[in-house]
């Protein structure tokens, strides 16, 4: 675990990309490690915060698992329920595309001339 001190900088955006949006960040101390966040806000919020996240990661580990591949092929409802029986919550953070990278991921699955149908219509 990464020496913090328990105290996470935490950033939120209101209404990205809109007339009104509104962006800060603010540093919070979290209780750095399980037994000073256990005593700082007890065992029952710690323990409730814990389900709701690992329930957040196993939804967002069902979608990958239901979304289909490049062929149209998803998983069988059993291959996924061996797959939820094999799952765990872990400590790895999965860091969200911005919405350039997943343009730039989409281009590249283009082939040259959807590509250039692409640019054509964008410019009008």
């Amino acid at each position: 675990m990464p020496e913090n001190n328990g105290i996470i900088k935490v950033d939120a955006t209101y209404n990205p990309d809109k007339p009104d949006m509104r962006s800060m960040s603010v540093e919070y101390d979290f209780g750095g490690d399980l037994t000073t966040a256990e005593d700082r806000f007890g065992e029952e919020v710690v323990f409730n915060n814990f389900v709701a996240q690992a329930k957040i990661n196993l939804q967002s580990a069902l979608r990958r698992w239901m979304k289909p591949d490049g062929e149209g092929n998803s998983k069988t409802d059993e291959e996924i329920a061996t797959l939820v029986s094999e799952w765990e919550p872990s400590a790895k953070v999965l860091k969200k595309k911005s919405n350039v990278d997943k343009a730039k991921a989409l281009l590249g699955k283009l082939s040259d001339e959807q590509r250039a149908e692409l640019l054509q219509a964008m410019r009008g």
